[in-house]
């Protein structure tokens, strides 16, 4: 027995190098796993899939997951999100942050000069008050404290070199600034 297996040679692979016949033998291979593995590739059929309705073993904590409906839409009702009066508008830590900003600084801060400003955006409300109106009247303080020490300033309109007037300034500032153009 033992001259048998020393003279047995060991099996060569064929590699065909046509192409067509590797395609061939590829196919071949691939339709053979596939017929004998169809439940791994289709989870309808997979009894092990507990969201099948196929399933051959049903328990009492799998059945719920069968007769779930898909959501039923409807585009003429409000989103809970995006709605005209939405429930997370309604109490929600950037409006409590907002309401407590309002209620500390003062309404040429904040722009609050009704009860319900920025009650329906607050961000925006915030974000006014963070880079358009601090910064504003942060310039306005420095161009008092530049015009108090006797530097005023200078505007050039192209006929030459025009100081600006104070009261011009302190106009602009209460028409931007204050409740005139704030009310709504």
């Amino acid at each position: 027995m033992m001259s048998t297996m020393n003279t047995m040679k060991p099996r060569k692979i064929i590699v065909h190098q046509n192409s067509r016949t590797k395609v061939a033998l590829f196919l071949i291979v691939l339709v053979s796993a596939y017929s004998k593995r169809v439940g791994a590739f289709m989870s309808s059929a997979c009894p092990r899939n507990p969201t099948s309705r196929y399933a051959k073993e049903d328990t009492g904590d799998d059945m719920f997951l069968d007769d779930l409906t898909p959501p039923q839409l409807d585009f003429a009702r409000d989103s809970i999100l995006f709605g005209e009066n939405p429930s997370t508008k309604k109490n929600n830590g950037v409006l409590m942050l907002w309401k407590g900003t309002k209620s500390i600084l003062p309404k040429v801060v904040t722009g609050a000069w009704k009860d319900s400003v920025g009650e329906e955006n607050p961000v925006g409300a915030l974000y006014n008050v963070a880079f358009v109106r601090i910064p504003v009247i942060l310039a306005f303080a420095v161009y008092l404290r530049n015009e108090l020490e006797g530097r005023p300033l200078l505007v050039d309109l192209g006929y030459g070199q025009l100081a600006m007037s104070p009261l011009v300034i302190v106009g602009f500032m209460v028409i931007f600034l204050g409740p005139i153009l704030n009310e709504k």
